[in-house]
């Protein structure tokens, strides 16, 4: 009945096929085979209705999945390049476009002989009526060429030129390498130099790190995919970064808060050994107390425990020290950034009296007197001392590096928080009065009976201060003045005030400073005198 049917009811003549477009000709069948269903040729509608479904996948879906692959392929994303082109080869098998894209690829990154492999299979099922097919034949001769003068670069190169080139490849550029093939994996994963820093982790590179993580020496997670950070933490948790030195973990406050609760722990157990330098940028209701994090890693030098939105959360009242992880009698720490209100005055004290070796600290207005008596009583090679301003760590650590002075603080900041006390800070500034080469200080707003607090400092002369910041206010101009006369090595000078101080313009342009800057700032518009 089928073919009498098919019979009765021939299809659209040839002629008025080739009136079509090809993005039309599924339309065309879709229609046939909905006829061809209501006569009840049930078999000849799946036939027709098959035909449609190649053709729309032909036709539309191709061309895209075409665009596709070439743009993951230009961001260096071949896998995903690779399975949608293998996707046209499986929705179109004979045509062309799918074959060539495949082999495209493959010459991207280096393999004409899996490019050839591919271009032969295609010349085996395209047609040869096909519009296209003198291009797959193109494409084999020029595979063949490129196959027969193609010359591996990493067997050719003695290790020594290699890694001197590798060390000059971003880390992406070092994840594609990989990919090329099994001896340019093995000649990578042995050049440790190439790998001592990954700043920035992606799917790609998450796939690479697994061979080269012993590797490693810093290491920087930004928490921002979810999938590629699990990768990593695992990794870390299994101990396969033997040798990490510096840890950066930055996490947004509503994402990935298990890496505080659960995994980091475990990832510091495992690095206790070798980590120095940890950077800890984390979401309050996730944060690890500080005394744990330092019980675990009691050979850390640099550490920076930073958490977010302490407007939204309550300063810690209380302090209670956990039994199972127990601080040792001395930590090596030499700079220690801390910004957050969840560290109790007590937890912090009980830190800073096992660092005798402490030179660079910043906190927050809340540990200002914990601070003060530290760097008089126990930190007594403390040389920077920031209160209420934050400081980068590495910028901390590069104030330090390499050189060593005699005992005594050489910076010193008190900024932007309440009403400095006078009497708590002149006693520091006594002591280190031949050391202190930069001072920063916020006297805005404030009355003249208070001042009285500052008169002793007129007394105290700063030899060796080269680098003065201050904020004043209406009743603060003549302090400065007379700190400013108390300062013979003075180079550099910055006045940020809130009313007008023409005597102390004057007094600028008498003093042979290299550079200085008086700041009358009204309504946020900086007027004055600027010295560069």
């Amino acid at each position: 009945m089928s073919k009498r049917k098919s019979e009765e009811y021939p299809r659209t003549s040839s002629k008025r096929s080739a009136q079509i477009s090809p993005a039309e000709q599924w339309r065309e069948l879709l229609h046939r085979s909905r006829e061809t269903l209501a006569r009840g040729d049930y078999e000849l509608a799946i036939d027709e209705a098959s035909a449609a479904v190649s053709e729309l996948l032909r036709s539309c879906l191709v061309p895209i999945l075409d665009i596709r692959a070439m743009a993951h392929a230009k961001g260096s994303y071949f896998m995903e390049g690779l399975n949608d082109a293998r996707r046209m080869i499986r929705y179109a098998p004979e045509s062309t476009e799918g074959y060539l894209r495949v082999g495209a690829l493959y010459m991207m990154q280096g393999k004409p002989w899996k490019a050839l492999q591919v271009y032969e299979d295609g010349l085996g099922i395209v047609p040869i009526t096909h519009p296209k097919y003198q291009q797959l034949v193109d494409a084999i001769q020029e595979a063949k060429k490129q196959d027969e003068k193609r010359i591996d670069v990493i067997a050719a190169l003695p290790n020594e030129v290699l890694t001197s080139i590798f060390i000059r490849l971003p880390i992406e550029t070092l994840a594609v390498c990989m990919n090329v093939s099994t001896q340019w994996r093995e000649r990578l994963a042995r050049c440790s130099e190439a790998w001592r820093n990954i700043e920035k982790v992606n799917s790609e590179i998450s796939t690479t790190i697994p061979f080269v993580a012993s590797h490693v020496r810093h290491l920087q997670l930004l928490c921002s995919d979810i999938t590629v950070e699990q990768r990593i933490i695992r990794l870390l948790k299994k101990g396969a970064f033997r040798r990490l030195q510096t840890l950066k973990v930055f996490t947004d406050k509503k994402k990935l808060e298990y890496i505080y609760n659960t995994q980091l722990p475990a990832v510091l157990v495992q690095t206790q050994n070798t980590l120095r330098r940890l950077e800890l940028d984390c979401p309050q209701t996730s944060v690890i107390q500080l005394t744990t994090l330092l019980s675990l890693c009691p050979h850390l030098t640099d550490l920076s425990y930073r958490t977010t939105d302490t407007a939204f959360f309550p300063t810690v009242t209380s302090f209670t020290p956990t039994s199972d992880h127990v601080l040792p009698d001395r930590l090596n720490l030499i700079n220690l950034c801390l910004w957050s209100q969840q560290i109790h005055p007590t937890e912090l004290e009980l830190i800073l009296c096992r660092c005798p070796s402490l030179r660079g600290l910043v906190v927050h207005k809340n540990f200002m007197e914990v601070a003060l008596l530290s760097s008089d009583r126990i930190c007594t090679e403390l040389e920077t001392l920031y209160i209420n301003r934050l400081m980068p760590l590495a910028t901390l650590i590069d104030c330090h590096q390499g050189v060593f002075y005699p005992p005594g603080m050489r910076r010193f900041s008190m900024c932007y928080g309440d009403r400095v006390e006078f009497g708590a800070i002149i006693p520091l500034l006594r002591r280190n009065s031949k050391t202190l080469q930069e001072f920063r200080l916020e006297l805005s707003d404030y009355a003249p009976d208070v001042l009285r607090q500052w008169h002793p400092f007129s007394n105290i002369v700063f030899s060796r201060l080269h680098t003065l910041h201050c904020g004043i206010g209406r009743c603060t101009a003549d302090t400065v003045a007379e700190m400013i006369h108390q300062c013979p090595a003075l180079e550099k000078f910055t006045i940020v005030t809130t009313s007008p101080a023409l005597h102390l313009f004057s007094d600028m342009r008498k003093g042979n400073y290299r550079r200085c800057a008086c700041l009358a700032c009204k309504d946020s518009e900086p007027q004055g005198y600027i010295n560069q």
